[in-house]
């Protein structure tokens, strides 16, 4: 069985790299994440994997005693962390790689496939503002040159970071899509980042996808004028109409009843002067949902209630082009094996992921499938964040349950 110890003190180790003291933060590409990387390294060397570092700085470590020359199972979640974020996210699905390894090494249990543990890197895309860049780059989803055209906050390329990062590791573009028709499966055990195994009182969710995200810029453009001199009703503010779109539609993603949820979080406007009224405004408008369906309809009733804000305010609205990346179901076939291993248990519920995670690139080149613990008051990327090592040694041994049934 997985040993709950061991996995505290992964966790804790891990925690122990962060850029800033009292903290954790531990973004692509900085000290802290480069010797979390080492660290990592040398636990799986230890358990006499055979490790290596990819041109983007993804971490693998083969454990495979047999020689097989079977594709490997792959297993593993991020290195990398929000800034201030906690000791969990990510961390527990290395975590638990590892500590699956070290079971299968303690009990000499041999699995028909070798298992490959991926410590991913830039999932939470902090660094260059695009999450996942690390599965990206090894399941070719994104065009190299695309991907190339990502910077961070001083301008440099993912290319350039990557380049001068001292890791001993493959050049950069070299090995770009090395997971293509190189993993026969990929599992990812995660933190739920949300309440609802601690509210049903379930130990694992086995995820049966993640949320579609759409995201559009919603722009209102009326007229500045003086704050003083300009009579209320002489007005066309477009920040009190980009207000008013807000509430709309925080209203719109109640009424859908848990299926949908809507985000403007990120809002400019202009000339952001005190004495002035806003002559355009505009906010990152966000939609989740699990089905293409629900995403499409709901961007189109925003789009209709946002004219009509307009019309109603005698200002102009537009919305951008939408950067959309559709609903992923994950393997009809493992979730049957994870079924059966569920069954005669009553601390297992399916459940859906409103997160993006690395699990939903991977799907792309292999089946895959993800494991959720319960996080505590449903807390993510924040100090607070807090599953039990008990719980992620469960959910470890749930997947090695599933995995001797992998042929």
């Amino acid at each position: 069985m997985a040993d709950a110890e061991k996995i505290k003190h992964s966790l804790a180790c891990l925690a122990k790299f962060t850029s800033a003291e009292g903290e954790i933060t531990r973004q692509t590409f900085s000290n802290a994440w480069e010797n979390a990387v080492l660290w990592v390294k040398r636990e799986m060397e230890m358990l006499g994997m055979a490790t290596r570092i990819d041109g983007f700085g993804n971490l693998t470590g083969l454990y495979n005693p047999t020689g097989s020359p079977l594709k490997p199972i792959g297993i593993g979640s991020h290195i990398d962390t929000v800034i201030n974020g906690g000791a969990y996210d990510g961390a527990i699905g290395i975590a638990a790689g590892l500590e699956l390894a070290r079971t299968l090494q303690a009990n000499k249990t041999e699995l028909t496939r070798p298992v490959e543990v991926i410590a991913f890197a830039e999932e939470e895309g902090g660094v260059f503002g695009k999450g996942c860049l690390g599965s990206e780059y090894i399941t070719a989803h994104t065009p190299l040159d695309k991907l190339d055209l990502f910077l961070d906050s001083e301008g440099r390329s993912a290319r350039l970071r990557a380049a001068r990062c001292p890791l001993n590791k493959e050049p950069y573009g070299s090995d770009y899509g090395w997971g293509r028709d190189h993993f026969y499966a990929f599992y990812e055990i995660h933190a739920e980042q949300g309440g609802f195994l601690e509210e049903k009182k379930k130990r694992i969710g086995i995820v049966d996808g993640v949320v579609g995200i759409l995201r559009s810029e919603v722009t209102f453009t009326g007229q500045a004028n003086h704050a003083g001199t300009t009579l209320m009703k002489n007005r066309k503010d477009a920040m009190a109409a980009l207000s008013a779109f807000i509430l709309g539609a925080y209203q719109y993603g109640i009424e859908r009843n848990g299926r949908l949820t809507v985000t403007n979080g990120k809002i400019r406007v202009e000339p952001n002067q005190h004495n002035v009224v806003p002559g355009k405004a505009s906010s990152v408008c966000e939609l989740r949902a699990e089905t293409d369906e629900e995403i499409r309809n709901a961007f189109a009733g925003l789009r209709e209630y946002g004219q009509s804000v307009a019309r109603q305010q005698g200002l102009q609205v537009h919305f951008s082009d939408p950067v959309y990346v559709k609903p992923v179901r994950f393997s009809e076939h493992l979730a049957r094996i994870q079924s059966r291993a569920a069954e005669g248990r009553d601390d297992t519920m399916h459940i859906f992921s409103w997160a993006g995670h690395d699990a939903k690139l991977m799907s792309t080149v292999a089946p895959a499938m993800m494991l959720f613990v319960p996080s505590r008051n449903g807390m993510s990327h924040c100090p607070q964040e807090y599953s039990s090592p008990e719980d992620v040694a469960a959910a470890t041994d749930f997947l090695l349950q599933v995995l001797k049934e992998i042929k």
